[in-house]
């Protein structure tokens, strides 16, 4: 699909730049089509160039563990002892060898669990939008991410009601995560169902 919205602009269905894939009719997310593109064009069309996105990924993904753990602990120590395991975890850096969907959704969801552990406490917009941008990405690389994002917003309100966050926030929230649900009315999401 990534090959063919490289060359036609549509997948291999004739769908212009869809929102959903129709692969085997799962009507899979799309984030992991549209940023293996870049790699295909540079590279060709050849198992690295499809694997790349996870390659990269999987060398991001000791810092967004180092961010997760600095949020959540406030101590350097405990977040250089949490990127030194991630850095030389052997499974962690095998699956970021598979092109798969859910690995760069679940880096996005570490970014917005340390994103979000810094709105909380510091109850600002950036915190918050840096924290819609990466549920947003894990909601489009996989299911996952999806149910991830729910979360997120039960949390978020939670909170709201015990008036330790901001009312305002968790609202932007939940209308950006209930607008990336709207792909669902048309689609229909077989790997949930299955």
């Amino acid at each position: 699909n990534a090959y063919s919205i490289l060359k036609t602009g549509r997948d291999e269905y004739g769908q212009p730049f869809p929102i959903r894939f129709k692969s085997f009719g799962e009507y899979k997310m799309p984030l992991y089509s549209y940023i293996s593109i870049p790699f295909i064009a540079a590279f060709g069309l050849t198992v690295d160039s499809v694997r790349a996105p996870n390659m990269v990924a999987s060398l991001i993904f000791p810092i967004a563990i180092y961010m997760l753990a600095s949020a959540l602990f406030r101590r350097r120590s405990i977040a250089l002892i949490a990127c030194t395991i991630a850095t030389f975890s052997l499974g962690l850096h095998s699956v970021g060898r598979h092109a798969h969907e859910v690995y760069i959704s679940t880096l996005a969801m570490v970014f917005a669990l340390g994103f979000f552990v810094h709105a909380i406490d510091r109850k600002t917009w950036k915190w918050v939008i840096a924290t819609i941008l990466s549920l947003a990405i894990a909601m489009l690389g996989y299911q996952a991410g999806r149910i991830y994002a729910l979360c997120f917003l039960f949390v978020a309100w939670v909170l709201v009601m015990r008036k330790t966050f901001p009312m305002k926030y968790a609202l932007a929230m939940s209308i950006a995560v209930f607008i990336l649900f709207i792909p669902d009315l048309f689609f229909a999401p077989a790997r949930v169902n299955s």
